[in-house]
């Protein structure tokens, strides 16, 4: 039998798995992403300027979080050549010279909030795995199943995609 790296049609159609990385909080990148807004349960100010006493997000306004996992550090080979060069050293994270003066590359947030995100978003994923797999399941027996919230809510958002992107509408 010839090996593949793709999933049968079959396991892609009834089976949904979670990211495959050791640290949920950064996904094995060393950045951890707001892309979720669970940072800003954390860091409230996060990418936000306040402007007459409102907060407004702008995302890409403020430096990036350094998590603390290994995807973070540098990284070699069996022949000490660096493979990844990485955030943070042994001294935390890492600063560059702009202008004659070190300026951090990120920020060093407190592990527990990096470990609580890595939490709160594996189970989050996990739960979708669960949801989702059920789903499928409930399709392949003929069922027609209720959508959870956050399915539903995205698939509503997409009803009006053609009002909301006029200009890729018409080249259908």
């Amino acid at each position: 039998m010839i090996s593949s790296h793709k999933r049968s049609s079959l396991d892609r159609d009834t089976t949904f798995y979670a990211p495959k990385v050791a640290c949920f909080a950064c996904y094995d990148s060393g950045i951890v992403s707001n892309g979720d807004g669970l940072l800003n349960d954390y860091l409230t100010d996060y990418d936000a300027i306040v402007i007459d006493g409102v907060l407004h997000r702008h995302g890409g306004s403020d430096l990036a979080i350094i998590c603390h996992c290994t995807a973070a550090y540098e990284s070699q080979d069996f022949e000490s050549q660096t493979t990844r060069s990485g955030f943070r050293d042994s001294s935390g994270v890492k600063t560059t010279d702009i202008n004659g003066r070190q300026q951090s590359i990120g920020v060093d947030p407190d592990k527990d909030i990096i470990r609580e995100i890595h939490r709160k978003r594996r189970d989050l994923w996990q739960r979708s795995a669960q949801d989702l797999n059920s789903l499928r399941q409930q399709v392949r027996a003929g069922m027609n199943p209720q959508l959870p919230d956050y399915i539903a809510t995205v698939k509503q958002q997409l009803q009006g995609l053609n009002e909301l992107l006029p200009a890729f509408a018409s080249n259908e």
